[in-house]
């Protein structure tokens, strides 16, 4: 999961970073994401953050944030582990390169079934 949230976290940077150019059909300014958060008054735009009590945010972890029992069926897990065992690949997923490597690897194993 860590490969899908540095993936998902460069996104959003790249997205937040980037300016977006002024619209004249559309009510929303031009700018750049983060600069018109975090500067609004400079950027004669309106303030919406709303501050919240940090008994909200645990009330919310507590009830919503729990880890799943498993990220996906365990029907997968095993043909994912059967396929590693017939192809003698290693089951290396404790760096981020690894774990790529490893997600190639099924993904073109996967696509070959396709053809």
């Amino acid at each position: 999961m860590q490969i899908i949230a540095t993936e998902l976290n460069a996104f959003a940077q790249s997205w937040n970073e980037h300016r977006i150019r002024v619209s004249l059909n559309v009510d929303s300014p031009g700018g750049i994401p983060d600069v018109l958060y975090f500067c609004p008054a400079e950027n004669g735009v309106l303030d919406y953050r709303t501050n919240i009590d940090d008994i909200v945010f645990d009330a919310i972890e507590d009830n919503h944030l729990e880890e799943p029992d498993e990220a996906y069926p365990p029907e997968f897990a095993d043909l994912v582990n059967r396929i590693m065992d017939e192809n003698e690949w290693q089951d290396n997923r404790h760096t981020t390169d690894s774990t790529l490597q490893l997600y190639l690897k099924l993904i073109h194993f996967f696509d070959a079934i396709d053809d």
